[in-house]
C-alpha cells in the first residue's frame, strides 16, 4: 500500500490549480483536515477505498479527515480546493455551532444550483486572498459564507444519470464496494472476478488502469487500515487481528505491515499508547 498522510501547515489552506494535461495521483493519501474540491472546468474523478465517482463543474467533492483517497484529473481542468482542520473549527466555533455548520456535509459529493456557482467561485477567490494575508477576521466571515452557500438549500438532486455508472466505471465502483464490505473473507482474486462474472485478467487490468493500484494492493490496503484501527483501539492479539482482517498468517501480516508502514504491528501499537497483550 503506497500511501501518505497530508498535514496542512496552516489551520486553513486554499489551492487553485489548472492542469495542462491529464494527471493521476500516484498513490492513496489522507488528510488531517477536511477537503472541499470545486471543479471550475473539466472532470475530477475521486477514488476512495469504497467508491469512485466523477465530479464535474456544479458538483462538489467533500473528503473528511482520515479518508484514504486518490484522484484523476483531465487536461484543461481547473480546480478550487479548500482544506480546513478540526483545530480551525475549534478555534472559531463553539461545539454547537460546529455541528450546525457541518451538518450538511455528511456526503462525499453533491451538486449545487447553477445560479449560485458565480457567487461560490467569487467567495472562494476572496477567501483565497484572505488566507494569503492571514486575515482571520475576513477568513472567518468568508468561510461561513462559503459553507452556507454550499448547504442543502443551494443543492440539487443528483440526476439518475450521475449515479448510473457505465462500463469500467461501474465495474470499479462495484469492486471497491465489494472489497470494502468483504475484505476479511476474500480468499483469492478469482473469487472477486467470479462475483462480477469476468476473468481475473480483465479484473486486474481494468482495476490497474482505473486506480493505478493492483486489486491485491488495494485489498491489502483495506486490511491494513482496519488492522491499524484494531491495534490502536483494542487489546486483541497480533494473531487475532491478522485473522480478523483477512490475513491467514500472522507472520505474513507482520511482514507486509512493516514493508508498508516501516514499523512492526507491535511497535505501532506501542507508539499508539496501547499496552500489548500479544501472543
Amino acid at each position: 500500500m503506497n500511501c501518505y498522510r497530508y498535514s496542512p501547515e496552516k489551520l486553513i489552506v486554499t489551492e487553485h490549480f489548472t492542469y495542462p494535461q491529464d494527471y493521476e495521483m500516484p498513490c492513496f493519501h489522507c488528510h488531517d483536515a477536511y477537503e472541499l474540491c470545486l471543479p471550475v472546468s473539466g472532470e475530477y474523478t475521486l477514488v476512495t477505498m469504497e467508491e469512485a465517482f466523477c465530479i464535474v463543474p456544479s458538483c462538489v467533492a467533500f473528503t473528511p479527515p482520515g479518508c484514504m483517497h486518490k484522484s484523476f484529473v483531465t487536461s484543461g481542468s481547473e480546480l478550487l480546493i479548500l482544506y480546513f482542520s478540526g483545530r480551525f473549527l475549534s478555534r472559531f466555533f463553539t461545539g454547537e455551532s460546529r455541528q450546525l455548520l457541518m451538518k450538511d456535509f455528511q456526503t462525499t459529493h453533491f451538486r449545487i444550483k447553477e445560479s449560485v456557482l458565480p457567487e461560490v467561485h467569487s467567495l472562494f477567490l476572496r477567501l483565497e486572498a484572505a488566507v494569503g494575508k492571514n486575515d482571520y477576521h475576513h477568513i472567518f466571515l468568508l468561510f461561513v459564507g462559503l459553507l452556507a452557500l454550499l448547504s442543502t438549500d443551494s443543492r440539487e438532486e443528483l440526476s439518475a444519470s450521475f449515479h448510473e455508472k457505465k462500463g469500467p466505471e461501474a465495474l470499479i465502483a462495484g469492486v471497491l464496494s465489494y472489497i470494502g464490505q468483504n475484505y476479511a473473507s476474500i480468499t483469492s482474486l478469482d473469487e472477486v472476478a467470479s462475483h462480477f462474472f469476468i476473468t481475473k485478467y480483465h479484473l486486474c487490468r481494468t482495476f490497474k488502469v482505473a486506480t493505478g493500484s493492483t486489486v491485491l494492493e488495494h485489498l491489502n490496503s483495506i486490511r491494513l487500515l482496519h488492522a491499524c484501527s484494531l491495534l490502536q483501539n483494542t487489546q486483541e492479539s497480533i494473531t487475532e487481528i491478522s485473522l480478523s482482517c483477512g490475513f491467514h498468517s500472522s507472520a505474513y501480516f507482520t511482514k507486509l505491515f512493516k514493508e508498508t508502514l516501516g514499523i512492526t504491528p507491535r511497535a505501532f501499537r506501542r507508539n499508539s499508547g496501547m499496552e500489548s497483550i500479544d501472543i
